[in-house]
């Protein structure tokens, strides 16, 4: 039986959180409490392939989290721009590590 690892799992939350702020932002919602600590387990948390946490994980990691840092910090005119750059940095990555979620991944962009 296939067991997920602890990044999978990881992964799998921040497209819950992402998908509801998503549907918040198409809901004009303009407030959101705070960057999710949680994610930075990206940093920590093991993954499926162990040879996957590189120089470019290791950069690419850091891309996501700030952009993220950004989001929350985002002026109303800005959250949707600046959550489709959160998506962006997802599949920047997904594109060399991982491939298999991006087509997942992109129904989360806002139109």
């Amino acid at each position: 039986m296939y067991q997920m690892s602890e990044m999978s799992i990881l992964m799998e939350q921040m497209y819950i959180d992402n998908m509801r702020i998503k549907n918040a932002i198409l809901n004009d919602e303009t407030k959101f409490e705070h960057f999710p600590e949680l994610h930075k387990r990206i940093f920590i948390a093991k993954l499926t392939e162990p040879s996957d946490r590189d120089v470019f994980f290791e950069s690419e990691a850091q891309k996501f989290i700030a952009m993220e840092e950004k989001f929350y910090q985002s002026k109303a005119e800005a959250l949707k721009t600046n959550f489709n750059e959160i998506v962006n940095s997802c599949i920047a990555c997904h594109e060399k590590k991982c491939g298999g979620p991006i087509v997942r991944i992109k129904k989360l962009y806002i139109p």
